[in-house]
Formats: structure tokens, sequence, C-alpha cells
């Protein structure tokens, strides 16, 4: 285990040459682009990520709060007990292959349709498999309604397999724009079908329709945005020993996908198998809250950070600047939600969900953790996709999964409050210094400037916490929503001081406004 860099994305198998260029080649072309015309795209797609997630996100919550009133923690509770198995599934199906369109410097449009039936392929064989396990599954939980709910949301797989492939490739075109607008869509249409659901009965089943929905909607939406159609699949041999090399990054990028979803998912099986259904409901309720930072703000970023890390990845100094201003950037936007999270989980859980939901309040709060080293763990993961060292993260994946395991076996019997403390302490004290151990091996990155701004960043959350805990502690509204203002009101003058405090931020705020202000200029009818 000497090398465990991944170099077949950087040096694939060659790929049998076609009597006339394609003319659908074109689609994936990223010629033409300086490193400052990626940086600039990458900025730009960055906020535009920012400004549709905070879209998606309301949508999300709004539909979160009213789902959570109509649907009680015992109902929820079965889906919860499927979606581990379903979200497993998603991520054997896409097989990271989405991931290698992104980070190949070359990629033509018959690889592309390669690596899109790879993918339907596996996610119809998943697709199987789960259907055939269904019955187990019920009783592993002793829960006869988590079959057929299991049944019905093994569909949602086959979306997000084509999902993934549409997904890369307007990535790869970095039309960050065009991407977010068809989320935004997919994400409206699908709540409101969900919430309609609810209201008139549908129980669980509302939010199963909306699992599958989303995906649906957005493949579709993605099909029309991209103007890319797969052809019919390839029978040549030739042609898949073209994508062998993809196949084998995917491969990797699958496992440590897999390893960390089950890392996730954990909780919520204790929670069904050892508590109840109710219980599974709550901690799913809490893991999925605590990883909205993550799974929402932080993937959106990845879309607009990632292609130009890939692009940067043979020039080390680019790289190493890329790498610490989107660090930089994503703590600055990440971590003030980590630390509402921890120091007001049982407002939020008051507000959104309501007293039925009390239960998820000290999940959340604990959990809350993992999105304080959020900002570390996901652009490390970032960075050594970039370079090709996707081994190192298969393997960190591996062994993070191993140490949250048994911590979380451990405490199992002290109740689900501790299995999420177990949890959250064990991600934030030992997840991040794993990611740069194996970070140091695997990419150019100066990993003690690294360890600087992570230290600054954490400094400045848990004095935070800090502080608000302190006011909490001597000042109390008799509304939830009023305490929760107040604490938002706080993280949001810290985060603001800090931004004005800190060179770098004040420079990034700088050159924001200056690029609005040419952005305006240039659409004047003066100019």
């Amino acid at each position: 285990m000497n090398d465990l860099r991944s170099p077949e994305p950087c040096d694939p198998a060659p790929e049998p040459r076609d009597p006339a260029p394609d003319p659908r080649d074109r689609l994936f072309s990223a010629d033409g682009l300086s490193m400052d015309a990626i940086a600039r795209r990458a900025t730009g797609g960055a906020l535009w990520a920012m400004v549709a997630t905070v879209i998606k996100v309301a949508v999300q919550m709004g539909s979160v709060a009213i789902i959570a009133r109509l649907v009680p923690p015992a109902e929820f509770g079965v889906v919860a007990m499927a979606l581990p198995l379903v979200m497993i599934g998603v991520s054997l199906s896409n097989f990271g292959l989405a991931m290698a369109i992104i980070q190949r410097p070359q990629v033509t449009h018959r690889l592309a349709n390669t690596l899109f039936w790879t993918n339907i392929a596996l996610a119809l064989v998943i697709c199987a498999v789960l259907l055939a396990s269904t019955p187990l599954v019920a009783r592993f939980y002793g829960a006869p309604k988590v079959g057929p709910v299991l049944a019905a949301l093994s569909l949602s797989i086959f979306f997000s397999a084509a999902l993934a492939q549409y997904y890369a490739v307007i990535r790869r075109q970095m039309r960050f724009r065009a991407a977010e607008a068809v989320t935004v869509l997919a994400e409206v249409l699908a709540a409101a079908v969900a919430v309609t659901a609810a209201w008139f009965g549908a129980s669980y089943w509302a939010v199963v329709a909306q699992q599958i929905l989303y995906p649906a909607l957005t493949v579709l939406g993605l099909a029309i945005a991209t103007g890319w159609r797969p052809s019919a699949p390839p029978l040549e041999r030739s042609m898949w020993r073209a994508a062998r090399g993809a196949i084998s990054f995917g491969g990797f990028i699958t496992l440590s996908g897999m390893l960390n979803q089950v890392t996730q998912s954990l909780g919520t099986v204790i929670a069904g198998r050892v508590f109840s259904e109710a219980a599974a409901g709550a901690y799913f309720r809490g893991q999925t809250l605590s990883a909205y930072p993550e799974a929402r703000f932080g993937n959106a970023l990845s879309g607009a950070f990632l292609p130009g890390l890939s692009r940067a990845a043979a020039d080390g100094a680019a790289f190493r600047r890329l790498y610490m201003d989107m660090l930089r950037r994503i703590a600055f936007l990440l971590a003030p939600l980590g630390v509402l999270i921890v120091s007001g989980a049982d407002l939020i859980v008051a507000v959104l969900l309501g007293p039925t939901w009390a239960a998820v309040g000290p999940v959340l709060a604990w959990l809350g953790l993992l999105a304080l080293g959020a900002p570390l763990t996901l652009t490390l993961g970032w960075a050594m996709t970039a370079t090709g060292a996707v081994r190192f993260l298969a393997a960190q994946s591996v062994i993070g999964l191993l140490l949250v395991g048994s911590a979380m076996a451990l405490t199992a019997h002290l109740g689900l409050a501790a299995v999420a403390a177990a949890h959250g302490l064990t991600a934030l004290c030992a997840l991040g210094p794993l990611s740069l151990i194996f970070a140091a091996r695997g990419t150019p990155l100066d990993i003690m400037a690294v360890c600087r701004r992570h230290g600054v960043n954490l400094a400045v959350a848990g004095a935070t916490i800090a502080l608000v805990m302190t006011v909490r502690g001597v000042l109390v509204f008799d509304l939830a929503l009023a305490d929760l203002a107040l604490v938002g009101a706080i993280i949001g003058a810290c985060y603001l001081s800090f931004g004005l405090i800190d060179p770098a931020l004040r420079h990034d705020a700088g050159a924001l406004m200056t690029r609005l202000k040419l952005r305006r200029s240039a659409r004047s009818p003066d100019a």
C-alpha cells in the first residue's frame, strides 16, 4: 500500500478512433478556458449555487414543517427505516462514474454514453436486489409496513443513476445557472405534490412520492438543458475497454460514498432495530437536519469548485491557491449553520417540527458537530478527487466507518442521544485529522496552512457557541421563534465581525462587490 493513488482518470486507456468526429463531443469540451476564467466561473457558480440552495432549503423546510405536523414520528419512521438502504443503493448505482466525467481531461459522447448505460445497468440490478430483500428487511425491523415502502422507493435509484450522469454533463459545461434553475423547479414541484398528498391523508406515502419525484423531474429538466441524449447501448468491446479507467476511478468513489452513507445511516438503523419506529423517525429527522449544511450548501458548491480544482490539478501553486480560497469561503458559509444547529437545536425542532418531535432536539444538537467539521472534510475530499487520489478517499472512509460504528455500538444501550453524541464527537475529533493525514499524502496542499485555517474556523465557532449559550441562559422569550431569531442574530453578528476582521474574507467581499458592480454596469443601457 505504498501508493494509493488512482492514475486511471488521468491516464485512461486509449479510446477507439471514430471514422469522423462526433459533433456531440462539443457538449463535453472544456478547452479554451484559462485558469483565471475557470476561477471566475467557479466563483460565479458558487454564487448561483448559494442563491439556488437558499431557495431549495426554504422550500424543503416549508414542506418538512407541514409534513411533520401531518405525519407523526411513528408513521414517518416507516420511511426512515427504508431510506438507508435506498441511499446506499443510490451510491452503488452511481458507481462514481459521473465524477469521472467531471474529472477527466477529455470526454467524448461515446465514452459518456458508455458510462450512462453502465449506471443504468447497475441501477436496475440494485433495484432488483432491493425488491427481493423487502421481506428480510421488514423481518429485521419487525415492521411489515417497511417492505412495500422499500419496494416503492427502489424506483428512485433508477432515476438517481440517470440524474448523476446528466448533472455531471452540465457541471462539466460549467453551466451552473441552468443546473440550479432545474433543481429548484424540481424541488418546488416535488414538495408541492408531497404536501398535497399528506394533506389528503396519504401519510408516509407522501414522503415516498417526494423521494421519487425529485430525481425524476430533475432528470427531465437536465436532459432539456444540456441538449445531450444517450445513444443506444454500445456493443463494441473496445468502448468498454476505453471506459475501464473511469470505471476503476468510479469504483473507489463508490466505495467511499457507500461507506460514508452507511456511517450516516447507522443511527437510524440502530434506532429502528433497538428502540422503535418513532425513535427511527426522530433520529432520521435529526440526522437529515444536521446534514443540511453539507448536503445542500456543500454539495451545491462542489458543483462549482470541483471542476476548477480538477483543471488546476497539474499546477500545484494554482491548486493550493484555489483550495484555500474554497476552504475559507465554504467555512464562512457553512460554519454559522453548524453553530446554529449546535446551540439552537431545541428551538429549531420546536419551530420547524412541533412538540410531537421533541425527541429530535438532543439528537440534532450532537449531530450538529458534524456540520462544524464539514468544511474541512468536504473540501479535502474534493481535493483528493480532483487529483485522482481516490484510493486515499476510500481508505479514509473505511477507517471512519470503523471508528464511528464502534463508538455508536458501544453507546447504543445508553439511549438515542448517546448514540448521536458518539457519532458527532467521533466525527469532529477523529475524522478531520484523518482527512488531513490522507490529504497530505494524496494532494499538493500545504497541510499546515490548511490546519491553521481550520483551527481559526473552529475557534470562531466555539467562541460563538459559548456566547449564544451564555445569552440563552439569561435571556429567554416565551416564544420559540423569538428565541431562535435572537440566536440567529447573535451568530450573524459574530460572523459579520469575523468577516470584517479577517483580511482574506475582507478581500473576498471586496472582489465580490467589484464583480457585481461590473456586471451591473455591463447590463446598464448607458454602458
